[in-house]
């Protein structure tokens, strides 16, 4: 199992390697320098638990801890504030300031674990499977970490699918890739926190996994071209039928006007 996570890694670095060097070739707008910014993170979680399975002592696991930390937890928040500007869901400015501030206090409390018992309430070097790790004690800020984590997916999930199941074309595609970025990080955080994996934690590759998806998204559907999402928006919110078809006569879109009309 070692040897699968570790070789695994390696090839999410280079895979999120790619799709943070895509991500900055994109046009400039707020959902790309998002999108880039979570692709780093991304790259930072698995760089992390690299280097803490490849680790043999106390404080360089806890670095790498650290480190993997600032990975997840800003990764997952980007992705979510990603879906909540592409889906259009109008949000007050606080609940984005407060959760921000929120994650910001969870990431200081894992800093300074050392100094308090609020994160972890034990920290101790063990041996497993022949590969020095570190046995970690959930302490309070933990378990309010995790139901925190456990909202954004769901909200990421219901999100995904309300409009997977709404749209048609093209949109629908991208509103699937998009729901991977709250199924693929909430399987891994599962895997781990109900020991799947043998003690071994699957949810920087599924943040990886996620982060190539959205990547295929943006390359494959224009997914930040803010051009094609206004012009999306215009065509969906209007009340007429809008029905676009080649030389063939075979339908290759039409808004949700349409669709309606053509089900009566």
């Amino acid at each position: 199992m070692y040897q699968v996570f570790t070789e695994t890694l390696l090839i999410c670095l280079f895979l999120c390697f790619i799709c943070i060097s895509i991500m900055a070739m994109q046009k400039p707008s707020n959902n790309q320098k998002i999108l880039l910014v979570a692709s780093v993170c991304a790259f930072i979680s698995c760089f992390g638990y690299y280097y803490e399975l490849k680790s043999i002592n106390m404080d360089a696991i806890m670095v790498c801890i650290k480190i993997g930390y600032v990975g997840k937890i800003f990764a997952i928040f980007l992705f979510t504030t990603f879906v909540k500007n592409y889906a259009n869901i109008h949000m007050p400015y606080w609940i984005t300031r407060s959760l921000y501030i929120f994650y910001v206090g969870i990431l200081y409390s894992i800093l300074t674990c050392e100094q308090h018992k609020l994160y972890y309430s034990s920290i101790e070097l063990m041996e497993q499977n022949g590969h020095v790790v570190v046995d970690l004690g959930k302490g309070p800020l933990y378990y309010v970490y995790t139901i925190s984590l456990v909202l954004i997916m769901v909200f990421l999930l219901v999100v995904s699918i309300k409009n997977v199941l709404t749209q048609t074309g093209d949109s629908r595609k991208i509103y699937i890739s998009i729901s991977f970025t709250g199924i693929l990080p909430m399987l891994g955080f599962l895997g781990c926190l109900f020991d799947v994996f043998d003690g071994y934690d699957p949810t920087p590759m599924a943040l990886a996994l996620a982060n190539i998806l959205i990547t295929f998204a943006v390359v494959k559907y224009g997914l930040i071209d803010m051009v094609l999402m206004a012009k999306e928006l215009i065509v969906e919110s209007t009340t007429e039928a809008v029905i676009i078809y080649n030389l063939n006569k075979e339908i290759l879109y039409m808004n949700s006007v349409a669709e309606g009309l053509l089900k009566n």
